[in-house]
């Protein structure tokens, strides 16, 4: 198989628009997560993570006025962190368009469509029937609207899919783009996923799973996860995006390699809807199968990036499938939970992530899980409580587990 190199990154975050702002904030331990107050029959108070949609500048000749209008703000979030991947690998230069229209493809993980739109047409239903319905209901909902938005502005003729599989999405998509490249069929993908469904309906869905924070503390401390404290996850918005290459190719052309994913793994629980097999056994075979596929041992991993949403039974689950991954070694492991920053960013979490976990390998260090003022006894391993710790390693795990049992780890080593 071809080796696949991450030569693109753009980003979205409650941190900040772009892969800098991201990098500066969440080593500097910061929090993007705001108060909000839900309305309606039994209003409450929530927290949650979201992005400045103002900054999102685009010109006239990317994105009209009336896609603008009619487009979700999960489309416009993919496009915006594709530009940024795409100018940072120097692409839209020349060498993008020096591969082929069908070497080049996108996948992108959208497990779940703007809940406000698909309300908002809802609405609109119930009072006028059909004639209330917004035209941009479908072409702003369907799954792979993104995607297509992609290939129209960046002549991709290859594969063009999205793949849904709640918070694992954007992993399963990142796990297809690299096979692609890996078995020769393109030379090029524009990767990752994108969220938006932060509204009064989407937040009171998420409330009724028992999952979703509930607690009166200040919103920066909100999330906290292997915290004994904690009071569930945040939800957030945002769009991690990668472009993964074929190495050969990037090293030919002198591409800077911000990475390499060497192996991944992916298993699934099949022990219930939303809660994970509460032994983390299958959670420990895709880390297992990650490392096996980049045919390394254990030992050799410095720093794992946790799935760690901040729910006592995800976050539990999590170390004890480390500690059966790793054995003796795990101890030695510096782990972190980024959501601690950023909240769970549903969709796009496994890129979003996967991204946090190269800026880890870049700077050997790995990024403070902010917030962890009092570690969960059951949470007994090295989980970077509130300080950035160095270490020394060329290969760190980037895990995203989702709803439904479904898990998936990624290999990364250092360019």
């Amino acid at each position: 198989m071809a080796r696949v190199a991450v030569t693109g990154l753009g980003i979205l975050s409650p941190l900040g628009i772009g892969v800098e702002e991201n990098k500066s904030q969440l080593f500097s331990g910061k929090s993007g997560i705001i108060p909000l107050e839900v309305q309606g029959q039994d209003s409450y108070k929530a927290m949650a993570g979201l992005i400045d949609q103002e900054s999102l500048t685009f010109t006239h000749e990317l994105l009209s006025e009336k896609e603008k209008k009619n487009l979700s703000p999960i489309a416009t979030f993919a496009l915006k962190a594709s530009l940024e991947a795409l100018n940072s690998g120097g692409y839209l230069e020349n060498n993008f368009y020096d591969y082929p229209p069908l070497r080049r493809g996108s996948i992108l993980g959208v497990g779940m469509p703007d809940m406000k739109m698909i309300r908002d047409g809802a609405i609109g239903w119930e009072k006028r029937g059909t004639r209330g319905v917004p035209v941009r209901t479908i072409p702003s909902s369907i799954p792979n609207v993104s995607t297509s938005l992609l290939a129209q502005k960046f002549d991709l003729r290859g594969v063009t899919y999205a793949t849904s599989s709640a918070c694992a999405s954007s992993g399963h998509a990142i796990i297809n783009s690299f096979m692609e490249i890996a078995l020769g069929q393109h030379d090029i993908m524009i990767t990752g996923g994108s969220f938006s469904s932060i509204c009064p309906y989407g937040l009171s869905c998420f409330h009724t799973t028992g999952a979703l924070y509930r607690g009166n503390l200040d919103h920066k401390r909100a999330s906290r996860p292997f915290d004994k404290d904690r009071k569930g996850f945040v939800m957030s918005e945002g769009s991690g995006i990668l472009v993964l290459e074929n190495y050969e190719k990037a090293k030919q052309r002198g591409a800077k390699i911000y990475g390499e994913i060497c192996g991944y793994g992916a298993t699934s629980d099949g022990h219930h809807i939303t809660a994970p097999n509460p032994e983390g056994t299958y959670q420990a075979e895709a880390m297992k199968r990650a490392i096996d596929m980049g045919n390394i041992r254990p030992f050799q991993i410095g720093h794992i990036n946790a799935h760690a949403t901040s729910t006592k039974l995800g976050d539990i689950a999590e170390i004890r499938g480390i500690k059966k991954a790793f054995k003796g070694h795990s101890k030695d492991i510096i782990i972190s939970s980024t959501k601690s920053s950023v909240g769970h960013t549903m969709n796009s979490a496994a890129a979003i992530e996967l991204i946090y976990t190269l800026f880890s390998l870049e700077k050997q260090a790995s990024p403070p899980t902010i917030n962890l003022d009092n570690q969960d006894p059951e949470c007994d391993l090295n989980c970077s409580a509130n300080t950035t710790i160095p270490y020394s390693a060329e290969f760190a795990l980037s895990n995203s587990f989702g709803f439904g049992g479904t898990n998936t780890s990624f290999l990364l080593k250092t360019p």
